[in-house]
């Protein structure tokens, strides 16, 4: 009896390993890493693939490419997700990073709603995705309930077997959530000027589903949207669009989704065939390491100082440790973190990027602008550069290298306007390049980059900076228009 407990338990075990292998599957726009077999991991590739090719002929999206490829990471459950953010969100199961290291999502494998009303795994997939694409893509000024209301659109495309995608399907979780949660009256919504939280979802997605099937509704949509992009407060955009209209937009949309059926849209990929997925196993130093480069620094601290004991001759174990020093301004042990990946690979990408930005956060901590430190760690990142040029991360960090705007060669602007071509969506980038734009008089541009982050319905000190950079850049172009007008 005991011996056939004991190979029970040694089955158990032995299942359990060969269940958790990891791999990384490559394709034209995804980077994917996953505890899945390959066949589930490669057709999740060609799924997104088919689904970032619905997303392109809707929007209308030509070209090969972006040069910088999505990554997701898949983690066991929601709980893992939430594990790697800093203060959580209640039922939060997948969150996308506009990161200067590459945009980022982090999803669950498997998600109690595929079996019932919450969201399935692959919603939150495309929902995270479609946040991406949007903000990728088409970099502009969007009020927080309409970024939901667009991906969420989008998350509950379905495949059939034809090779069609149908769109614009009823998630039975945010159709509850309509029905059970209480309403905000659009004028409050579209006012944008706090967090509705999940009516957000809900009625962004109502809303965003009626424009699209419904020509006038798309057309004050559009007008809307464009004056939020010119600059009108979110009240002003909404009395001067949807707040003219004979029947109150409430009204309406009550009784849109009280409709028996909603319509959606199929959309068949005509010569379309996705390319090859390239999929790889990863060894478990690498599997475990690798979604430590996603999430909050703080977060995954001790995840992250584990690793790098655990696998000590992993160099991205020791990168990823040096990330975390760096968050908490610990530059010290930043570089000497770096030290130990580059020891085991000086040519190591991101090991050189955190080392130079190590050496250029003590400079500037140093208050000196002759300090050494900053060409030397220019140096790094102009090797982390070198070696991938399609990098944003390095790329601003050459341009942080230069204490003294009057030092700075001009290759330095053109270093950080190509970092935001590479990532719009990061605020750090955006908020830079404004400050230097404002500093050159160049005042349009300057506002142009700052609206997305005022109209942010979450107070933070990014969405502070860029207010005062607006508020610069309209005084401005102030000044400049009655100086011409005096001409």
């Amino acid at each position: 009896m005991m011996r056939v407990l004991l190979f029970l338990i040694l089955l158990f075990l032995c299942s359990g390993r060969a269940h958790a292998e990891w791999r990384r599957a490559e394709s034209d726009n995804f980077i994917i890493y996953a505890e899945l077999a390959e066949a589930e991991l490669r057709e999740t590739a060609l799924r997104l693939e088919r689904f970032d090719r619905v997303l392109r002929l809707r929007a209308g999206v030509v070209g090969p490419p972006g040069p910088v490829k999505f990554r997701i990471h898949y983690v066991a459950r929601p709980g893992d997700v939430r594990d790697l953010m800093e203060d959580a969100p209640r039922g939060a199961a997948g969150f996308y990073e506009p990161a200067l290291r590459g945009p980022v999502a982090v999803v669950p494998r498997r998600t109690p709603g595929a079996r019932g009303y919450g969201l399935g795994a692959e919603e939150i997939l495309f929902h995270e995705y479609a946040h991406h694409f949007m903000l990728q893509y088409f970099p502009a000024t969007y009020p927080a309930w309409y970024v939901e209301g667009f991906a969420e659109f989008f998350q509950t495309a379905e495949f059939a077997e034809d090779g069609s995608i149908l769109v614009g399907g009823v998630s039975p979780n945010r159709a509850l959530g309509l029905v059970w949660e209480q309403w905000v009256p659009y004028r409050q919504l579209l006012a944008n000027e706090r967090d509705h939280g999940f009516n957000a979802y809900t009625q962004g997605w109502l809303l965003t589903h009626y424009a699209v099937f419904n020509e006038s509704a798309g057309a004050t949509l559009r007008a809307y949207l464009a004056a939020i992009h010119a600059g009108q407060s979110g009240a002003e955009a909404y009395a001067a669009t949807f707040g003219r209209a004979d029947t109150p937009l409430d009204r309406t949309l009550q009784e849109y989704m009280r409709q028996r059926r909603l319509p959606g849209m199929r959309i068949t990929l005509r010569d379309f065939t996705p390319g090859p997925v390239t999929v790889t196993r990863l060894s478990e130093a690498e599997g475990e390491t690798a979604v430590l480069s996603a999430g909050d620094p703080g977060a995954r601290a001790r995840r992250a100082a584990r690793n790098a004991e655990r696998y000590p001759d992993h160099p991205q174990a020791h990168v990823e440790l040096a990330f975390s020093a760096l968050a908490s301004e610990d530059f010290t042990a930043a570089e000497t973190a770096a030290d130990r990946a580059l020891a085991l690979d000086a040519n190591h990408v991101e090991a050189n990027l955190v080392k130079g930005l190590a050496l250029i956060g003590a400079a500037g901590a140093s208050d000196d602008a002759d300090d050494a430190r900053w060409a030397r760690g220019r140096g790094h990142l102009v090797r982390a550069n070198n070696a991938d040029h399609d990098n944003a991360a390095p790329l601003f960090g050459y341009f942080m290298s230069f204490p003294e705007r009057r030092d700075s060669p001009d290759n330095a602007l053109a270093a950080l306007e190509r970092a935001f071509d590479l990532v719009p969506q990061n605020p750090e980038v955006r908020l830079t390049l404004a400050g230097e734009y404002l500093r050159d008089g160049r005042f349009r541009e300057a506002s142009i980059l700052v609206m997305p982050l005022v109209q942010s319905v979450h107070e933070s000190e990014g969405r502070a900076a860029a207010q005062r950079m607006l508020t610069e850049a309209q005084q401005g172009l102030a000044g400049s228009a009655t100086a011409a007008g005096e001409e």
